[in-house]
């Protein structure tokens, strides 16, 4: 599980940090050897991945290890000691092991991970008896996913004596727990006895494993005159497939009114009490509604042809551990509009054929002029609507590149070339309408067009031919997450997967990888992208300035 940090500034703003590690799991035994004990151990984060080339201590209370040796899996240089503690690395399968020469100390040993910037700390007793037998446990297979639809799940656990017991040795039975682990605690699923070496499957029903979720499996072992006690965990996702039905009656309209479509969301432990619904006609989606404690209600326009029609509702699970199940179809007979319906559009004619009479019997009509009009182009561009003189200079509109909103307070300057400091030539602030002019320029060869707002990226284009303009521009959050998903494309796998990438996807990849520069600026671009307050030209460029170069930038 990982934890979230969250630094709060004083009374100035200031950027928040956020700071995402996860938790370290340590396993380890001891196994007796003719010239002393042999530590061997793993080093995993909490969904089971190995943590390479980390160090971990072995400490006595109270004494101080021999010089330790390096087991056959080992090499030397990843072994040593220090003020009386044994330092050693963690190979890329997160293993370790080392040799304590001589008899040992007794007691237990504490093993210690001391965590990083990307794992907390972890820590474990190893015991120390040179009389007693390793016993060690493995999940096999392991099974990160428990569908709760299932009466019953087999988890089957081998184990193995190190070293191995003699002819008519170690008859005794060895008794297991299974236990199921979450933030709540540890709770006993099922128990048995089997023979040191053999393989066990321990039967769990559904039922015992509580509500869908994360959890841990442990097998336990609490030791014997002959073994010393031993554990064995591993991550697992319990899920549920959820079930869709109508609460009620299918929704009947005339075509274009609102219309209701309640719906239980249901699965086999019961309600589902998070995620949304989906309502679609003919693979046209018609709006979704928020699943709260087991149904849904949506609400919308049925804009359908009249007649017989079939609409599509399928669960949007917003945790993995809810399975979207069949979508659930639904049956609708869409009624013809109302006549009445109409009658506003009737009188609006009768109005507008009365004002065309009138306007024939006044002499000097006179056309308005309409206003420049574009469809949102994606991308920052500069597009001349219409010609003008070029004594007339620039008129236009500012406008968001994506929904076509128009920006207020954006401002729109004519620079010359110069050597010096920016030549401003005219300068003017868009209206709330967007709207800007600028008077020509009596010099206006090799000229630019700047345009800067408050929430949008900064636009430079060579100033076009004088006439009326429609400027869009990039939002700044979208333009921030569009360079970290060309980062993750130029990058390729693992960092690009099937879609564009998000920052958490670049966030768990440079975990994984420990890519310390790419970790911290995938938060930072998640935090300026998502964050509460939108990013302003100084974050952005900040950014930018620690992108994390490609192969091929290096």
């Amino acid at each position: 599980m990982g934890l979230l940090v969250f630094t709060l500034g004083s009374a100035q703003a200031q950027p928040v940090k956020l700071r995402v590690r996860g938790s370290a799991v340590l396993e380890g035994r001891a196994v007796p050897r003719d010239v002393g004990m042999e530590i061997h151990g793993v080093l995993k984060d909490d969904t089971g991945r190995p943590i390479g080339r980390a160090d971990v201590r072995a400490v006595s209370a109270g004494r101080t290890l021999p010089a330790p040796g390096a087991c056959r899996s080992t090499a030397s240089a990843q072994v040593h000691s220090s003020r009386g503690e044994v330092v050693v690395q963690t190979d890329g399968a997160g293993a370790f092991c080392f040799q304590l020469p001589g008899e040992p100390p007794g007691g237990a040993l504490a093993l210690r991970f001391a965590g990083d910037p990307f794992f907390d700390a972890a820590e474990i007793a190893v015991p120390l008896d040179p009389k007693r037998r390793a016993l060690l446990l493995r999940f096999a297979p392991e099974k990160s996913v428990l569908p709760l639809e299932r009466s019953e799940h087999a988890i089957s656990v081998e184990t193995r004596v190190e070293p191995p017991f003699g002819p008519g040795e170690g008859a005794e039975g060895v008794p297991l727990v299974l236990e199921l682990v979450t933030t709540e605690g540890a709770a006993p699923l099922t128990r048995a006895t089997l023979v040191a070496g053999d393989r066990v499957a321990l039967k769990v029903p559904s039922a015992a494993l509580g509500p869908p979720g994360t959890a841990r499996l442990r097998a336990r072992f609490p030791g014997t005159a002959l073994l010393t006690a031993a554990e064995v965990s591993m991550p697992v996702l319990k899920t549920a497939v959820v079930r869709l039905s109508a609460a009620g009656a299918a929704p009947s309209a005339r075509s274009g009114d609102l219309a209701q479509l309640s719906v239980a969301v249901g699965s086999s432990v019961g309600a589902v009490p998070s995620g949304g619904i989906e309502l679609l006609a003919a693979g046209r989606s018609l709006g979704t509604a928020a699943v709260e404690a087991g149904s849904a209600r949506w609400e919308g326009r049925l804009d359908l042809e009249p007649g017989p029609a079939s609409l599509t509702v399928q669960y949007l699970p917003d945790v993995p551990w809810w399975a979207a199940g069949e979508p659930l179809a639904v049956a609708v007979e869409v009624q013809p509009p109302s006549p009445w319906r109409s009658t506003p559009w009737l009188i609006g004619a009768a109005l507008l054929a009365l004002w065309m009479l009138r306007s024939w019997l006044r002499p000097g009509r006179r056309e308005k002029r309409r206003e420049p009009r574009a469809e949102p182009a994606g991308r920052a561009s500069i597009d001349v609507i219409r010609a003008g003189d070029p004594a007339s200079g620039w008129t236009g509109v500012v406008i968001d590149a994506h929904d076509a909103a128009p920006i207020a307070d954006a401002e729109v300057r004519l620079v010359l070339p110069s050597f010096q400091q920016e030549d401003v030539a005219r300068r003017d602030r868009t209206d709330a309408e967007g709207r800007f002019r600028l008077d020509a320029a009596a010099r206006a060869e090799g000229a630019r067009l700047v345009v800067e707002a408050a929430h949008h990226t900064r636009l430079e284009r060579s100033a076009p031919a004088p006439g009326e303009l429609v400027i869009q521009l990039v939002g700044r959050r979208r333009a921030i997450l569009a360079r970290l998903v060309e980062w993750a494309e130029r990058r390729g796998a693992p960092w690009k997967q099937t879609g564009e990438p998000t920052p958490g996807e670049v966030r768990r990849v440079a975990l994984g990888a420990r890519d310390e520069p790419a970790r911290a600026w995938a938060e930072e671009v998640e935090a300026a992208a998502f964050g509460p307050e939108p990013p302003d030209l100084a974050a952005e460029k900040r950014i930018s300035e620690r992108e994390p170069p490609t192969a091929r930038q290096r």
